[in-house]
């Protein structure tokens, strides 16, 4: 009997799932936009309420935009009576503080807090419901943290598991092959080089300046203040997810291959920024006379070796998009020509580097038979 009831239940947790796999709803992100802009406005709220104000005025301002924040928050809002009353009540209490505030004030204004973010949830909050929420906040923080995990399996792990196209890696790769080329471009340019690092220097500057005026402490309350505000958050978002159904296990019936998009964007991104840096190439080394000064090895020895490592690259680049299962796409036809592109930019790539080579041969008057 126990085995039949066992199986029995199996049963209807598995149709529940296919019925939940087969609802045709839209995945969703764990953390949308809105969590992060209310997470930012938080602390920003924080931060400005307990040290850029006096007395109970900083209580008596956060605690009205904290809950309007908190409302702004759920993608439904179940306006009823406990709602109106305990926001009504909040704001009172609120206004109260300006003039007269004390500690059992901003406890009551927290228990508040706490009913209205209930009460949006359609939940009546009760003195024990409040409290057990209250108690809650502190492991919903974690759990929406821990969304994080659960973001990057569906964003970036899942599809490549399931063979189904990553959005992110549309955007994510393109943006890694720049820096990795745009490094070794300005790495091979002596110029560049010292602009680029009195950039990053006057920038760092800036930043040792801005967290000079920063204490550890305050510091330490933004993260407080992320981690209770995502507890707070983290109900709406688990509705959310529940209401997007579950992952489908099953591969898209498609003979795409997944990363065909992410490698075509690659490729794009890469003809742009050869064609921009063989235009400065071509503007700055060949055809004009050097003024006196001009770092000749730094450009010829380092800069060259530099040229020839984006090269290599280029090669292995390649080498990584076209093998295996890429090769029975349909499309890669269209991938194909974008290659061809970028192999013809790389010939002139490549022949900047001699011409760098020759530069510094001339610069020390020996023959160009010493290139070869």
């Amino acid at each position: 009997m126990a085995s039949r009831r066992r199986q029995h239940h199996g049963s209807q947790k598995a149709d529940i799932v296919m019925e939940q796999q087969d609802s045709g709803l839209p995945l969703r992100a764990t953390h949308g936009r809105r969590e992060w802009v209310i997470l930012i406005a938080m602390i920003a709220l924080v931060d400005v309420t307990l040290y850029r104000t006096s007395g109970f005025a900083g209580p008596a301002l956060f605690f009205p935009i904290a809950v309007a924040l908190l409302l702004f928050g759920r993608s439904r809002i179940e306006w009823n009576t406990p709602l109106i009353a305990v926001t009504s009540l909040l704001i009172l209490l609120s206004a109260s503080m300006v003039w007269m505030g004390g500690f059992a004030q901003i406890m009551a204004a927290v228990w508040l807090l706490m009913a209205a973010n209930l009460a949006a949830q359609g939940v009546m909050p009760y003195l024990l419901e409040s409290t057990v929420a209250l108690a809650a906040v502190v492991p919903g923080g974690y759990e929406f943290l821990h969304g994080f995990q659960l973001n990057w399996r569906r964003l970036v792990l899942d599809p490549v598991d399931h063979g189904r196209p990553s959005r992110a890696m549309n955007f994510v790769l393109p943006i890694i092959s720049v820096i990795v080329f745009g490094t070794v471009f300005v790495l091979a340019n002596p110029d560049l080089i010292k602009e680029l690092s009195s950039m990053v220097s006057e920038l760092f500057d800036n930043i040792r300046l801005w967290l000079s005026f920063l204490s550890a402490y305050e510091v330490l309350v933004w993260c407080v203040t992320i981690w209770l505000t995502a507890g707070l958050l983290c109900p709406a978002i688990r509705k959310a997810v529940e209401a997007s159904g579950v992952l489908s296990n099953e591969a898209s019936p498609s003979y795409d291959h997944p990363m065909f998009g992410p490698f075509r964007n690659t490729l794009v991104t890469l003809i742009s920024l050869f064609v921009v840096y063989l235009i400065f190439e071509f503007c700055t080394l060949w055809f004009r006379n050097f003024p006196a000064g001009f770092h000749y090895s730094g450009y010829a020895h380092e800069g060259a070796a530099w040229l020839t490592v984006a090269l290599g690259l280029a090669t292995l680049t390649l080498s990584l998009i076209f093998r295996g299962s890429m090769m029975n796409d349909p499309r890669i036809a269209s991938l194909k020509k974008l290659a061809w592109v970028w192999s013809s930019l790389n010939f002139l790539l490549a022949a900047s580097v001699y011409n760098r080579l020759l530069l510094y041969v001339d610069f020390n008057g020996m023959t160009r038979m010493r290139v070869v």
